[in-house]
C-alpha cells in the first residue's frame, strides 16, 4: 500500500489571519478530478493523479474528423460536411478524393490494400485507391446513413441507419439485406474472430452473428444509442449515450456533420459484455461517447467534452482531455490511440519516447460565488509534486486571468470569482489524489431597500406584541379620522396597519449578498441640523416604532446604517447608510374659534399648523354626525357650520381633527 504523505502549501501569513471568518474549503473529488486535462498524466477511476501518456499536435484537420484508420505509416481520415477523404502523414494533409455526399462515416479496409469508404446522405460504398485517390462505386445501400463497414469471409457487411439494417455485399451483387433490427440505426459493428457483433440506436440493441446465420439478440439496453464496440483483449467493450441529436435528424450539411461529431446527451455508459452475455456496468461518463478503439492493453472511447478515457479490465482511467475539443475519432496505436478532435479539427498522436517530466494536470475551474481572498492550496499524495494556482472573473480561463503562481504565493493573487490549479507529477512514482483549497469570500456590503418613514400613527406589525406592552395599550385602527379601539391579530396573520397616535413607523428591507447577519441603526436629526440624536442601534426586526409626542413640531430626518458586523471580523465589517426625506411632526391641536351664529347654524373656524382633515359634531352626547367643511381641501384653515339643535336647551361638542391625529373638542350649551 502505498504512505500517503500531507503537503501543505502555506498562503501567505497576512492572508492567513485574515481567515478568522468565513473560511470556505473546496475538497476535489474523483468527479471533479476527472473533469480535469490531463497532460502527461493519468486519472485513475478513484481520482488518483498518476504519469501518464502525452500526445502532439501532428496536424490541422479541415472539416470534421468521423471516421479515421492506419495504412503503411499514414492516417486515412473520412470527414464532413465537405465529404473529403484525406491523407495525414506527418503535418501533410491532403485530399485524396472528394465525395458528392456530404458525410463520409465509415472506413475499412478492402483486400489488396485499397480503401472502403461509407457514405452518407444517401448510403454509399466506394472503393479507394489510396496512391491515386481513384474512387469507384462498390454499392448502393437503400437507406440515409452508412455507419459501419466490416469484412466477411469474401465479401463484406454493412450497417445502415434509417432505416436500422444489416446489409451483405458480394461478387458485385446488388447488397442483400441480412436483418431489420427495427431500430432507428444499425450504428456499429465488431468482427471477433468468426462472430459479427452489432449495436443499434433507438432502441439500444446488442446483436450477435456467427458466420452467415441470422443475427442474436444478446442484451437490451436503457440507453437511447450502442455508440460503439471495441476489444479489450478478449472481452467486448460496449459504449451507450444516454440520449443523442443524430445527423438524421439535421436537415443541412453543416448540421449533420455537427450531430454527428457532437451529440447532444444527458451522458453515456461503458459496459463490459461478460460470459453468459450478460453486461457488466464500468463507468458512466457525464458526455457523449463520439469514438471507440482497442489497443494492447484495453480499449479507448473519445467523449464530446474532448475527453479520452481508456477502459482496462475494471479499470478507467482519463489519459488526456481537449477542452472544447470533441474527439471524434479515434485510431489504433502502438500503445496509445491517434486521437482527431473538430471544431477545430486536429490529428493528435502520442509523443514518441518517454514523456516529459514533469508533466501536468489542470484541474476544472473552481467557482467561489462571488469575488474571494485565496488562502491555503493542499495537497495529498506523495513522491514529489507541486502545485500552483491562478485567478479571474470569466468562467473560463482566458487572456484576463493571472498567470499559475506557486500556491505559496496564492496571497498575492487579487480578489476573484474563479480559481484554478495545476499540479505538476515531477517522477514516475509521484501521485496526486486529492486537494483541498480553502478562500474567504471578500465581504460585500450590506443593501437597504424599501426605506421610508410611515404616515403618522399608521403602524403595520403582525401583531400588536410586537410594538410592546406600553404601546399596545394605545393601539387604534385607523379606519377614519376618529379612531376606534382596535382587536388583537393572530402572529400568524399578514401584517396589519393599525393606528398608534404620537408615534412613527419606520420600516426597511435589509439584506446581505453574502448572508451575513445585518443589524441596523437609526439616527435622527432636526431639519438644518448637523449633530444625529440616536434612537436605536442593532435593531433585527424591518422597522423601528418611536414616540414623536415629546418632539418640538418641526420637520426632521432620518438615516438608516445597516451593517454586517456580527458576520465579519473586526476592519472587514462594511456599512450601507441612506438618508430618508424629510417628515414633518405635529404636536399642536388645531384651534376653534366661534364666528357666530347664521340662520339655523353655529359658524366656527378651525385653523392648524399643518392642515384641518376632518370635524364632527354631537348633541346631547349621541353619537357623532359629519359636518361640512368649507374651504380648500388640506388647508391650513377651514368653515364649519354647525347645524342647531331644535328649539330647547342642548350641549353641542365640536371635535376638529389634523393629519397627526391631534384634536380639539369645543363644547357650548345652546341656546
Amino acid at each position: 500500500m502505498r504512505r500517503k504523505a500531507l503537503v501543505l502549501v502555506a498562503a501567505a501569513l497576512c492572508v492567513q489571519a485574515a481567515f478568522a471568518g468565513r473560511i470556505k474549503t473546496v475538497l476535489s473529488s474523483s468527479q471533479d478530478l476527472w473533469r480535469g486535462a490531463p497532460a502527461g498524466t493519468r486519472v485513475s477511476e478513484d481520482g488518483v493523479i498518476t504519469t501518464g501518456p502525452a500526445f502532439e499536435r501532428i496536424a490541422d484537420i479541415p472539416g470534421t474528423p468521423l471516421c479515421a484508420l492506419q495504412l503503411n505509416g499514414a492516417t486515412i481520415v473520412g470527414t464532413g460536411p465537405s465529404g473529403d477523404l484525406l491523407k495525414v502523414e506527418g503535418p501533410k494533409v491532403k485530399i485524396l478524393h472528394h465525395f458528392a455526399e456530404p458525410l463520409i462515416t465509415s472506413l475499412a479496409m478492402a483486400p489488396g490494400g485499397n480503401v472502403l469508404v461509407g457514405t452518407s446522405g444517401p448510403a454509399r460504398i466506394y472503393e479507394v485507391n489510396p496512391a491515386s485517390g481513384e474512387a469507384k462505386l462498390a454499392a448502393e445501400i437503400p437507406a440515409q446513413y452508412l455507419w459501419a463497414i466490416a469484412n466477411e469471409g469474401g465479401g463484406l457487411v454493412a450497417a445502415s441507419g434509417v432505416p436500422g439494417k444489416l446489409w451483405r455485399i458480394a461478387g458485385g451483387r446488388a447488397p442483400e439485406q441480412v436483418a431489420d433490427f427495427n431500430a432507428a440505426h444499425a450504428r456499429c459493428l465488431l468482427q471477433e474472430g468468426g462472430t459479427l457483433w452489432i449495436g443499434t440506436a433507438s432502441p439500444a440493441a446488442l446483436y450477435s452473428m456467427a458466420g452467415e446465420g441470422t443475427p442474436r439478440l444478446v442484451a437490451t439496453l436503457p440507453q437511447e444509442e450502442v455508440a460503439g464496440l471495441a476489444l479489450d483483449g478478449k472481452t467486448i467493450i460496449v459504449a451507450a449515450n444516454e440520449k443523442t441529436e443524430s445527423a438524421s435528424s439535421a436537415p443541412g450539411k453543416e448540421q449533420q456533420a455537427a450531430a454527428q461529431a457532437s451529440s447532444d446527451s444527458k451522458g453515456a455508459a461503458i459496459y463490459r459484455l461478460e460470459r453468459q452475455a450478460v453486461l457488466v456496468p464500468v463507468r458512466s461518463l457525464d458526455s457523449t461517447i463520439l469514438s471507440t478503439t482497442f489497443g494492447p492493453g484495453g480499449a479507448f472511447a473519445g467523449t464530446k467534452n474532448g475527453a479520452l478515457v481508456e477502459i482496462a479490465g475494471a479499470k478507467v482511467s482519463l489519459v488526456s482531455r481537449w477542452p472544447k475539443n470533441p474527439v471524434s475519432a479515434l485510431v489504433a496505436g502502438t500503445s496509445q490511440p491517434e486521437a482527431m478532435t473538430s471544431s477545430p479539427g486536429a490529428l493528435y498522436q502520442p509523443s514518441a519516447g518517454s514523456p516529459q517530466r514533469p508533466a501536468y494536470y489542470v484541474s476544472p475551474v473552481i467557482d467561489a460565488s462571488t469575488p474571494s481572498r485565496p488562502g491555503v492550496l493542499s495537497g495529498f499524495g506523495g513522491g514529489g509534486f507541486s502545485l500552483d494556482i491562478r485567478a479571474g472573473n470569466s468562467p473560463e480561463p482566458d487572456a484576463f486571468w493571472s498567470a499559475f503562481v506557486p500556491a505559496g504565493d496564492s496571497g498575492n493573487l487579487p480578489p476573484s470569482r474563479y480559481f484554478q490549479w495545476r499540479a505538476a507529477i515531477g517522477a514516475p512514482g509521484a501521485f496526486l489524489n486529492g486537494t483541498a483549497f480553502s478562500y474567504r469570500p471578500v465581504n460585500r456590503p450590506p443593501v437597504l431597500e424599501d426605506a421610508r418613514v410611515g404616515p403618522p400613527g399608521e403602524i403595520s406589525v403582525k401583531n400588536q406584541s410586537q410594538l410592546g406592552e406600553r404601546l399596545v395599550q394605545e393601539i387604534h385602527e385607523k379606519d377614519r379620522p376618529f379612531p376606534s379601539l382596535a382587536m388583537s391579530k393572530p402572529s400568524d396573520s399578514p401584517p396589519q396597519t393599525y393606528y398608534l397616535y404620537g408615534f412613527r413607523m419606520i420600516s426597511w428591507k435589509a439584506s446581505d449578498p453574502d448572508g451575513d447577519d445585518v443589524r441596523v441603526d437609526v439616527k435622527l436629526r432636526p431639519e438644518g441640523s448637523t449633530g444625529w440624536i440616536t434612537l436605536a442601534d442593532s435593531v433585527a426586526d424591518p422597522f423601528y416604532v418611536f414616540e414623536t409626542r415629546a418632539l418640538p413640531d418641526g420637520r426632521y430626518q432620518i438615516e438608516l446604517s445597516a451593517n454586517d458586523g456580527l458576520s465579519n471580523p473586526e476592519g472587514d465589517a462594511l456599512t450601507t447608510v441612506r438618508i430618508l426625506p424629510l417628515f414633518e411632526v405635529d404636536n399642536t391641536p388645531p384651534a376653534v374659534v366661534e364666528k357666530g351664529r347664521d340662520k339655523g347654524f353655529l359658524v366656527m373656524e378651525a385653523s392648524d399648523n399643518t392642515a384641518v382633515e376632518a370635524a364632527r359634531f354631537s348633541v346631547d352626547g349621541k353619537p357623532w354626525e359629519p359636518v361640512e367643511m368649507k374651504g380648500l381641501i388640506g388647508a391650513k384653515q377651514a368653515t364649519l357650520q354647525v347645524p342647531l339643535p331644535p328649539a330647547g336647551r342642548h350641549f353641542l361638542a365640536i371635535e376638529v381633527v389634523d393629519p397627526y391625529g391631534n384634536s380639539a373638542v369645543k363644547g357650548f350649551f345652546v341656546p
